[in-house]
Formats: structure tokens, sequence, C-alpha cells
């Protein structure tokens, strides 16, 4: 495993690449030498008021004043004056001095491994940081990679799947993309990844033993944050492959919403907030790509969000099946060896990746390979939708021996929140200003739908006209 920077220096800068095989002593765009004279390699956490210092093993530790004048200490560097200094009326000592010169020049306002970036010090977007570990990123060279072939194929175009050409094609792509961006040093915003299939298909097997180690080895579990259940994300930035699974996953439309806003966030801004918790927010350009694993049963669909037109084209949505593994994995003996020789396929396909070339009616010039949604999950989850589960709500409340309702958006959600039936469930919904007139006009678009929706408007006022089946 060979140690590469990917380094980054402002978002709409080129940056020329850095290969597995470059020497790693050459300083790269983005970063910078902390001051002009730097005998001991050191650098202050100006929130923290810590002193970093790399060990002898390469690791930067984080020490306190009594813990800092010791190295400095250690390193010949004396903690009183002497005859010829006091001669000089010197009243710092060499310690002091050196603590001083850190605090002045070496100053530090984010300390952490970042996403992509070699272990160094940067000035860069008005933030001056220190990147403490390099990735790990795998060196391509010609081979076959058949255990990773035998993986893509069962799990998205094995069981009859009529679609199964298609997603092979797109994951090749996805990878490919993502791979390229990472070693070339060019930057290219890559979409959410969505891999709906049954439990124990191998989703997670994909996620963990295939895309993250092709991304540097680097993985974290990102639901909380991006579910809206925390502000915080710190340790989402020392990781290329943000990943979010079924089983830490939240269905209310609520998180569904914050995993939209999330989404393209993650997956189009250059810049991204870095919130540790005690610290100050940073703004930061990590390299990140997001996947998401769920079982395809209806109520585990429900965390995907909707596909609304802003946030379609940054899902990719494959379907997964149960398949027949390439070798034995039914011991912890053979998972062992099977994956150990999923390892060792890991040049060739990475080598396969870096030369892949999409194809014209696949090729994205933004994303490098076209959104694509699976068919039938893109059904399901109309069924699912925030539309869908409003006009649910509608019938329930619909009046008896009524059949037509015309009124406005604001009055059919004042109705809806009267009425003891659907009081709780339209108030999740419509949690938000303009959210019952969006909904109504997503059904008036729709062509399956249990009502008939038109938008009839004045220059007074738009009333909606809402009738009880289709037309």
């Amino acid at each position: 495993m060979n140690e590469t920077p990917f380094v980054i220096a402002t978002p709409d800068q080129d940056i020329p690449p850095l290969l597995p095989s470059e020497v790693l002593g050459v300083l790269p765009v983005g970063m910078a030498e902390a001051g002009e004279d730097a005998p001991l390699d050191a650098y202050y956490d100006s929130n923290r008021k810590e002193y970093l210092v790399q060990n002898s093993g390469g690791r930067w530790l984080s020490l306190g004043d009594a813990g800092f004048r010791r190295i400095l200490r250690s390193k010949g560097y004396s903690a009183t004056l002497s005859d010829a200094e006091r001669a000089q009326n010197e009243t710092l000592s060499e310690v002091e001095r050196e603590i001083l010169r850190l605090q002045d020049t070496r100053d530090v306002k984010f300390c952490g491994p970042l996403a992509g970036r070699r272990s160094g010090f940067y000035d860069e977007n008005g933030a001056r940081f220190l990147v403490t570990e390099s990735p790990r990123l795998i060196e391509p060279s010609d081979g076959d990679w058949p255990l990773i072939s035998g993986i893509l194929a069962g799990l998205l175009a094995g069981s009859g799947e009529g679609h199964g050409e298609t997603q092979l094609e797109v994951i090749i792509g996805w990878l490919a993309s993502a791979a390229q961006s990472l070693y070339s040093g060019k930057r290219q915003p890559g979409q959410a990844l969505v891999l709906a299939g049954p439990a124990a298909c191998g989703k997670s097997v994909l996620q963990n033993e295939i895309i993250t180690p092709l991304l540097g080895g680097r993985s974290a579990k990102c639901a909380l944050y991006v579910q809206g259940k925390t502000n915080f994300n710190g340790e989402l930035f020392g990781a290329k492959h943000l990943m979010l699974e079924d089983e830490q996953s939240e269905t209310r439309i609520k998180s569904r919403l914050a995993l939209a806003a999330h989404i393209k966030q993650i997956c189009v801004n250059a810049i991204q907030p870095c919130h540790a918790k005690h610290r100050p927010i940073i703004n930061l350009s990590p390299f990140w790509r997001l996947t998401i694993s769920v079982n395809d049963e209806p109520e585990r669909l429900l965390i995907i969000p909707p596909l609304a037109r802003d946030v379609e084209d940054k899902l990719i949505l494959l379907r997964c099946h149960p398949f027949q593994w390439p070798r034995p994995v039914g011991s912890t003996a053979q998972w062992a060896a099977f994956t150990s020789a999923l390892r060792g396929e890991f040049p060739a396909f990475l080598n396969h990746l870096l030369n892949h070339s999409i194809k014209n009616t696949m090729h994205s010039d933004r994303y490098g390979i076209k959104a694509w949604h699976h068919p039938e999950l893109v059904r399901a989850i109309e069924e699912l939708s925030p539309e869908a589960h409003l006009a649910l709500i509608i019938s329930r409340w619909f009046p008896e021996s009524s059949t037509v309702w015309t009124g406005t958006a604001d009055e059919l959600r004042t109705r809806l929140f009267a009425f003891h039936e659907t009081d709780r469930d339209a108030r999740e919904l419509l949690n938000w200003p303009n959210a019952c007139g969006t909904y109504l006009a997503r059904l008036q678009a729709r062509p399956r739908s249990p009502l008939t929706v038109i938008q009839h408007r004045s220059a007074e006022r738009r009333e909606w006209e809402i009738r009880l089946g289709q037309t």
C-alpha cells in the first residue's frame, strides 16, 4: 500500500495529478511552510491551546504546555537563562522563545485527518490547518478480477434482472468516476449511490469490502448528521467513503427531507463546514463519496428521500439481488480467505477503473456518469412519496357524502389539522408553510393518483379542486 496525497488548492484551481508512485517529499499545491525558520516540526492549535508534534512513528501528538516543554528540553532547548543571555538582558529562555514562535507563525485552527489530503500544513480558503494522516491508496497494476466481477454481476445482474447490463454499466461508471477524480486530483462531484435489495444479499459487502478499500480504506457512518439528528460532523472529514445503512436510518418525512438536503450538499459542494464538538466551524474541502444501503421492503424504502426535481439527478438507484458467491464464505476461515483473495484483485480492478471510458449515452460532464434510477424502485418510492401520503390523508378526511372539495392549500391544511383522524399525520407531513400547496401540485402532475387534483388560479387567490378517484 502506497501513501498518496490528493491535493486540492481552491475549488476553481486546476490541480496537478499526484499518482501513487510520486515521492511524498514534494510540497503539493495548497500546502505551505508555516514559517521561514522552522527548526522544530511542531504546530500550535489555537482553539484547544495545545501543541502538535510528530513522533518517530510519523503520528501527530497533541500535547499540553507541560508535555510540550518536556519535548523541547529533550530536543536541546534550555528552560533557563544562561549567563550570556542574562548579560544581554534576555528575559525569555529558549523554550519560551520557541513557544512564542510557534504561537506566532505555526498556529492552526484545525488538525486531524482530511479525506484525500496528504499529511502536512495547509493555508487555504482563509483557513490554516494541519492534516495529520496521509491517505493510503492502492497501486494499480495489470491483471484480472474474477471475484469482483462475480460479485457485481450476481448482485446487480442476477435473478432475472431485466436491467442487469445497465446496472453493471452504471456501477462501473460510478466507481471509475470516483477513482479517476481521486487519483488525478481533478475535482468532480459524484452522486449518492443507493443499493436496495433483500437483507444479507451482499449490499454491505459491496460497500465495506470493495468501495471503501478502493477509496483509500477509510469509511464513516453518517446517519446522525445526514438525517438531521446532529449538527456535529467533524468525525466524517477523515473518511472518503460516507455510509448510510438502513439499520441506522429513520423513515419519517422530516429525516428524509434532511437527507435530501445533505445529499445535495455532500455530492455537489466543494467546500464543506466542519463542525467538531467544542470547536468552531471551519470550511474544508474533503474528497467524499456517499453510499446508502437499504432493504427493499416498502417501510425500509422510506429511508430514501423523495425524488424531487432538485435531488433526483444526485441519486443513483440500483436494485440488488441474492446470488451464489464465487467462492465459499460460510465459515470464518472461508470468509477470511475470500476477503484476502478479493483484496488481491484490487490493483487490477483499480487499473481497469482508471482506464475505463464511459460511453457517450451514459456520460455526464458534471458527474462522469449520468444518474440512473431502477424503474421498480422509482415506482415503489413514488407510492411512498409525501404527495402520496397527503393523498391518503385527504382520502381519510374527505367529507362523507361528498366527492369534490374546493379551497386554498392553507384552508385544506387547517381542515386536516382540525380533524382528529388526520391531525397527527398532517402536522408531521405539512410542517413547513408551503408544503400543502407543493404536494398538491405534484399530485396534479402525477398520472397515477387516488385523487384528481386541479388548480384554479385567479388574480385574488389560488384554489384547488380535489375529487375522489381519477377522471
